[in-house]
């Protein structure tokens, strides 16, 4: 008997969240993940969770080569674009990003168009300010779910030494609730790939040429494949 549309519909759409999920898992214990030459020499980045300080430390051989690579295009382009959303990985899943001097910041969208994590990354800068600034914007999106305070939470009001990453989710995650475990991963892998552009635009480029420099590296990947702009 054939499946009624709604029914493949729904079969098609677990399967990218299954396969979403599973792009997004780290990778670990295997070093010919990382190209030596392209990885940061910066040992842990701070991961904190903005709705109740819990901390991780997360380490740049989480990230594998071939995720690396693709984000690394993505998360550039989104850079250099701003205001213009880029996918992801899967149809649906969009993000917008913003690259400032020492600060990442970046929201990702669901399917429904609206935005359901945001996060920022800081980096070793001499623009502490602006870095201190895109921490507390994502403070301040997670006050709609306060949950109670980790042990070993940090004070939010100031940020920690970079590098660190905080993330929140909105309250439109509720329509996506699965994505809460492969959103934190996706955080952290743009985190580290920003991280190594920001590292590398130290030894030479301004941060925001070497963006620009990598999204026209790669323009081609615009003719169809997947991760383009929605």
């Amino acid at each position: 008997m054939a499946r009624s549309p709604k029914t493949a519909l729904d079969s098609r759409d677990r399967r990218a969240r299954r396969a979403l999920a599973a792009r997004w898992q780290p990778v670990t214990g295997r070093d010919d993940d990382l190209h030596p030459s392209d990885s940061v020499s910066v040992p842990t980045l701070l991961h904190v969770t903005a709705h109740d300080g819990h901390m991780r430390e997360s380490l740049r051989s989480e990230v594998g080569d071939q995720v690396a690579s693709e984000l690394r295009f993505l998360l550039a382009l989104a850079c250099a674009l701003e205001a213009a959303p880029v996918g992801i990985g899967v149809s649906g899943w969009v993000m917008t990003a913003r690259e400032r001097p020492g600060s990442l910041s970046v929201r990702v969208y669901g399917p429904n168009g609206l935005a359901v994590a945001v996060f920022a990354a800081g980096a070793e800068h001499d623009a502490p300010r602006g870095r201190d600034d895109a921490w507390r914007r994502v403070v301040g999106e997670a006050t709609w779910l306060l949950r109670g305070a980790s042990p070993d939470a940090p004070p939010l009001v100031e940020p920690p030494e970079p590098p660190w990453l905080i993330g929140a989710l909105l309250p439109a995650v509720l329509a996506y609730p699965e994505s809460v475990g492969w959103l934190a991963d996706f955080e952290r892998c743009a985190a580290w790939v920003w991280l190594d552009i920001a590292m590398q635009a130290n030894r030479g480029q301004a941060a925001r040429e070497t963006i620009e420099d990598i999204a026209l590296a790669d323009a081609w990947i615009l003719g169809g494949r997947r991760g383009v702009p929605a």
